[in-house]
């Protein structure tokens, strides 16, 4: 891992590295290092081998890689910046994840139940499906929701759109 950072500045601000001398045709010295993956990472190549950016802020800036895993505060898998980025294993990186694409009531746990005409709020804690219980008016599930979330510790930006 170091022998990357000695090839690369890293400017805190942004939470990006860029290249001190040129490394290829296409990554000349002060170019932003790195490309953005599939899964939307930052990954820099060196030598063959990949480095998510993400880890190496994380390492320049407290001294060690995270024991278990790195979650980014806003949702957003390209701001590396320090503030964005906590340790975080995989329970409480899905505790703080963006609204599924396929969500069709707006809010993350409350849908629309056509078998008794009511909306019905849950909830996923360990791998189980909790019911937070079923509601009239849409407003009370949500609120439901928002209570269900406090009491299992999911993060205050779960559930928000990507």
């Amino acid at each position: 891992m170091e022998k990357v950072l000695s090839l690369l500045d890293y400017n805190k601000k942004e939470g990006n590295f860029y290249w001190k001398e040129r490394v290829s045709s296409r990554a000349g010295k002060g170019s932003l290092a790195g490309t953005i993956n599939h899964y939307g990472y930052r990954i820099i190549t060196s030598k063959s081998k990949k480095y998510s950016v993400h880890r190496l802020v994380y390492f320049v800036e407290t001294g060690k890689l995270p024991e278990h895993g790195t979650d980014h505060i806003n949702h957003d898998r390209a701001d590396n910046r320090f503030e964005n980025l906590r340790e975080a294993n995989q329970l409480v990186n899905n505790r703080n994840s963006g609204r599924n694409t396929n969500n069709t009531s707006g809010v993350t746990g409350v849908t629309w139940c056509n078998t008794n005409k009511k909306w019905k709020a849950q909830i996923s804690v360990h791998n189980k499906c909790k019911g937070l219980g079923t509601f009239d008016n849409f407003a009370d599930a949500v609120v439901a929701r928002k209570v269900g979330e406090k009491k299992y510790g999911f993060h205050e930006n779960h559930g928000v759109p990507i």
